[in-house]
């Protein structure tokens, strides 16, 4: 690669090295701008870490089953109910505040709450894909992650939260696709027989 000396790479990339390990700097000159790996992900110095885009409920497309309700307080929520296998999907670009997507991981955590009896499961699916310009978006799947979380000690009506294993990275997307769906019928469902309410979905990296 150049000029690199040590994990110092002045020598002019036009895309971020293949091998990346923290510490390293590297200058990109398609963007005129050096870049440092810092905890796992790519640093813009003298300006901003990507960040993923903040996802609301509004945001969300509702599937066959899954409502929208309202908080006697204040907000609303996703209602996820035990008669169907609610989902709900979104597409969020990967381009933020003029950051092209760096390739680093992502969390996708739910804060939600269940209502209604106590004890059982519930059991949360996450679909993931991510999707380069040139990809079937309408086909493509990259993979899925299964939480089932034993509703036994949570107390009614309280949020909780549920973290996803962290999604692999892939520099070249343009568009993340989620699918978040309740298994709560058929061979391998959950076993609550009450709702659980989505309250906000977040991603980080």
């Amino acid at each position: 690669m150049g000029l690199g000396i040590d994990n110092i790479e002045l020598d002019g990339l036009t895309s971020d090295p293949t091998t990346l390990v923290d510490g390293m700097i590297w200058f990109r000159s398609d963007l005129n701008e050096f870049r440092q790996r810092v905890n796992g992900g790519n640093v813009i110095l003298g300006g901003k870490k990507w960040a993923p885009t903040a996802i609301t409920l509004g945001d969300l497309t509702l599937g066959t089953g899954t409502t929208v309700g309202n908080n006697i307080g204040s907000g609303n929520y996703v209602n996820f109910d035990s008669a169907s296998d609610d989902t709900v999907r979104v597409n969020v670009s990967l381009e933020r505040n003029g950051l092209q997507y760096d390739g680093s991981n992502i969390d996708v955590e739910l804060y939600w709450m269940k209502y209604g009896p106590t004890g059982g499961t519930v059991k949360w699916e996450l679909d993931y894909t991510f999707i380069e310009l040139g990809d079937d978006a309408y086909s493509k799947a990259d993979g899925t992650f299964v939480e089932t979380i034993d509703v036994t000690s949570l107390v009614d009506q309280t949020i909780t939260s549920t973290k996803f294993p962290l999604i692999s990275g892939n520099a070249g997307a343009k568009i993340l696709q989620l699918t978040l769906r309740r298994n709560s019928t058929g061979p391998g469902s959950d076993t609550y027989t009450g709702s659980a309410e989505l309250y906000a979905t977040n991603l980080e990296v």
